[in-house]
């Protein structure tokens, strides 16, 4: 489900790969986006994870205090296209590719 610039994720009750992503970091959230998120794992008596960017906008921060939410953390993902990238395979960490779905 979109929302607020971001997705919120929903794979089944007690999956631990649920999870609302990138909410907020395009702007303000209206009130009324995040309405739709709330019930939806409500009546699936799921619990609302969500990873929280701290470049996250700050209103939609405070809705989140608000409405009762308690920030444990801030999560950060980064990426780069690896073909678009000069990586000297010798010297970096290790790392793997999962997947790749980026078409040019």
């Amino acid at each position: 489900m979109a929302v607020g610039g971001g997705f919120a994720l929903f794979y089944g009750s007690g999956d631990p790969f649920i999870g609302v992503k990138g909410v907020g970091l395009n702007g303000p959230l209206e009130s009324v986006e995040w309405d739709t998120v709330e019930p939806f794992h409500r009546v699936r008596a799921s619990p609302l994870v969500i990873d929280l960017c701290p470049l996250a906008d700050a209103g939609f921060v405070s809705l989140l205090g608000e409405r009762g939410y308690r920030i444990g953390s801030f999560e950060t993902v980064n990426y780069l296209y690896l073909q678009d990238a000069a990586i000297d395979h010798a010297s970096s960490s290790s790392f793997v590719v999962l997947a790749s779905d980026h078409a040019e």
